[in-house]
């Protein structure tokens, strides 16, 4: 049985559903760090946090826009493993939201989508 804060993260992802592998037709890698942050321990993420703070980012990790900060940090972390920051946060921004939010919804979104369309029809039938 899922732990419940492992179910709650899940819905806070926008490839990873819980299965043991990844679907053909997603982002594996994206998929790969939500399964690891999904499934893995509490990290406080103290290091990216203040790296993000010193770079002018702390009200963009604390925006509502369906990434809980945690996971930015982690993908932050991975942004700056993978390609390098050098003190360019706009690159790590663009990457974020063109490859990551952009061209997806998080499940949490979609259940709320499905949710208001059965209503609907309901209503309209």
């Amino acid at each position: 049985m899922m732990k419940p804060e492992v179910y709650d993260r899940i819905l806070d992802c926008r490839y990873y559903n819980g299965e043991n592998n990844p679907p053909a037709e997603t982002n594996t890698m994206f998929w790969n760090y939500e399964h690891l942050w999904a499934r893995g321990t509490d990290r406080d993420w103290e290091c990216e946090k203040d790296q993000l703070k010193q770079l002018g980012l702390w009200e963009w990790l604390h925006n509502n826009d369906g990434t809980p900060a945690a996971l930015k940090c982690l993908l932050f972390n991975r942004y700056c493993h993978w390609i390098g920051l050098y003190g360019q946060p706009e690159g790590f921004i663009r990457w974020y939201s063109e490859n990551y939010v952009e061209p997806a919804l998080t499940n949490r979104q979609r259940k709320a989508i499905i949710s208001e369309n059965k209503s609907l029809t309901k209503q309209g039938g």
